[in-house]
């Protein structure tokens, strides 16, 4: 029998969301990192039985479930307690409290204590929080395969978020289910686990007890908090923080040539930051507190319009023009830095933050930066308001 291979291994084709080994029935398949950090999928020849079906449900590979959009909305959870504890404006986590409270089950993705980060299965509303907030990272989609596909076995519902590439494998793994509802976050791209722990060492010096990438408590930003193990928090100014001012350039390679990146969508619900809402839409700005964060809301079928109806939201009618405006994948791929390579050089060098903050502190940062972060929240958010990133 001619051999067949996983096609597009250890190259940029391949988004490491780690379906191939998931479906392996020889467990011939281990995702590993390479000298960088990437993960990709590693075949062991010797037990291969070249069955074809992982290079059958690539989902960079086969063709794409698409279905345009057929409601879009701003969206505001109406606790607004716990709205504190979400990036924007709360919509997975309401829409997790509603499914939990059904009986339900909620997948997502956790920052663990060793500072990886692996989506977890939870079905018990105190083990919620941990899911919530934006994670600027690739996590582990694998440890959840084989728990979700037996649940939806047993007729429970769950509710699945992650990225589109991610979204689509789990779609891809359990068939579609109809008890499976999915939740995908408007993604720009993922560096690796690599750089997200070298970038906490670097920052906490050997202390950190833990990372919230996007800290409420400094408005509806990108502004980090970290707590060290003794328990004092430390809260970084995103224009001070080389990890975000570098992100753009550490996304893996297929990333920038995303199939997701259009108006097309591939799950049930689509959320994310409403960007430029005060000036694209003041009728709706005007009747919420924008600081606290609003959410656009893509839905793209039936079964999420029923979960999000039923969940204690607060939709205000928009529109997809508004709403791609400031969220650029919704439309198209994001675009390749002409700087890349010399910063993925920069990294490959050392794989230490240290030398990554360095040339980012050369490169990159402008005094003013420091300036920024000093303003009072409201200054800043006048500011935003009137560059129309509010």
């Amino acid at each position: 029998m001619e051999k067949t291979k996983l096609v597009n291994p250890l190259t940029k084709d391949c988004c490491g969301c780690g379906l191939c080994a998931s479906v392996c029935p020889t467990s011939a398949i281990e995702m590993t990192a390479d000298a960088c950090g990437y993960i990709y999928p590693n075949i062991d020849e010797s037990k291969c039985i070249y069955c074809d079906k992982c290079r059958e449900s690539c989902v960079m590979n086969a063709p794409h479930n698409y279905g345009l959009p057929i409601e879009t909305y701003a969206g505001v959870r109406r606790d607004k307690e716990r709205l504190k504890k979400s990036s924007s404006g709360g919509i997975f986590a309401a829409a997790a409290e509603q499914i939990l409270r059904e009986n339900g089950y909620v997948c997502g993705a956790a920052i663990e204590e060793d500072f990886s980060v692996r989506h977890r299965l939870i079905g018990d509303l105190d083990d919620l929080d941990p899911l919530l907030g934006s994670k600027y990272v690739q996590s582990d989609l694998t440890p959840v395969f084989g728990p979700i596909i037996d649940l939806l076995k047993e007729n429970k519902m769950i509710l699945f978020c992650g990225t589109p590439c991610q979204v689509d494998a789990v779609k891809r793994a359990t068939g579609a289910w109809e008890r499976l509802i999915t939740m995908e976050v408007i993604c720009s791209g993922v560096p690796n686990q690599k750089m997200f722990r070298s970038f906490i060492n670097h920052i906490g010096k050997g202390n950190a007890a833990g990372f919230v990438f996007r800290d409420k408590s400094q408005g509806w930003s990108y502004n980090h908090c970290l707590t060290y193990k003794d328990g004092t928090k430390k809260r970084i100014n995103n224009r001070l923080s080389s990890y975000m001012g570098l992100w753009g350039y550490l996304f893996r390679d297929s990333c920038y040539s995303c199939p997701y990146a259009q108006s097309a969508r591939n799950a049930d619900i689509t959320v994310g930051d409403y960007w430029g809402i005060v000036k694209k839409r003041p009728d709706i700005a005007k009747t919420l507190d924008v600081d606290k964060g609003v959410s656009c809301v893509v839905v793209n079928t039936k079964k999420g319009a029923e979960l999000l109806k039923r969940s204690d939201i607060d939709l205000f009618e928009s529109n997809y023009d508004d709403i791609s405006a400031g969220n650029g994948t919704l439309r198209q791929q994001s675009g390749v830095p002409d700087e890349r390579q010399t910063v993925l050089g920069v990294w490959a060098g050392s794989c230490s933050w240290k030398d990554m903050d360095r040339y980012w502190r050369k490169k990159h940062y402008k005094f003013y930066y420091r300036l920024w972060a000093l303003l009072p929240n409201w200054a800043r958010q006048v500011v935003r308001v009137a560059a129309g990133v509010r």
